[in-house]
């Protein structure tokens, strides 16, 4: 007995609509996409097999120390790292007065990526190591 047949002969309840649904054969999916297989199972060698993809990727977990807290930042030279969106140089204008007026920065020195979607070249974080006591990433769109 097909799966068809075996809902129509299932108890109804529901209202007119609900009927004409019931007497519907049963279709697949819209938009899902199913890659079928002909090739025999152990459990029933006459049915065919289905293979569901999932989308869902797997996470790669790298364990990431982060770095050392300074005490304070009064005294220090601090960087900030302009990621080239439009709203991160003016959030940085105000990082910048504010670590200046309320931390006692002694300097800043500002460092901007060339686009958003590529990393920090290595050059770039070299002379930020260098120059700086804390680096500051900012992002802002």
């Amino acid at each position: 007995m097909s799966v068809a047949g075996s809902m129509a002969a299932a108890p109804f309840r529901g209202g007119r609509h609900a009927r004409r649904l019931a007497d519907r054969p049963l279709e697949p999916a819209r938009g899902w996409v199913f890659a079928q297989h002909e090739p025999e199972s152990e459990v029933a060698p006459s049915m065919p097999t289905i293979e569901l993809l999932s989308p869902a990727g797997v996470v790669a977990r790298n364990a990431v120390s982060l770095a050392p807290r300074v005490a304070t930042l009064a005294g220090r030279v601090v960087g900030l790292l302009d990621n080239s969106k439009s709203g991160t140089r003016p959030f940085l204008d105000r990082v910048q007065d504010l670590l200046q007026r309320e931390h006692g920065v002694s300097r800043i020195i500002r460092y901007d990526k060339h686009a958003a979607a590529l990393p920090a070249s290595d050059e770039m974080l070299d002379a930020a190591s260098r120059e700086c006591d804390v680096v500051i990433n900012g992002i802002a769109d």
